[in-house]
């Protein structure tokens, strides 16, 4: 069944998490491959509209603050 939207994107990529622990049955394995397929489908297809899931990682720049008391500079 094909994804229409992020709300059934994140059902189905719930159900597939859970389906992915413990052993499967054979019909749960082939649920899961179905998911599996689907999520990819929906992420090829809508790769430029979905929102990102954490900000991007600038390596760059400086953090505003230290990590530490031995990352200050006296």
């Amino acid at each position: 069944m094909p994804i229409r939207s992020e709300q059934e994107l994140e059902k189905a990529v719930a159900e597939y998490q859970r389906l992915g622990q413990g052993a499967l049955s054979s019909a749960d394995a082939d649920r899961r491959d179905n998911l599996n397929a689907d999520i990819q489908a929906y992420y090829t297809e809508h790769a430029a509209d979905l929102r990102k899931a954490k900000p991007e990682r600038h390596d760059d720049v400086e953090p505003d603050t230290p990590k530490s008391p031995a990352d200050t500079h006296p």
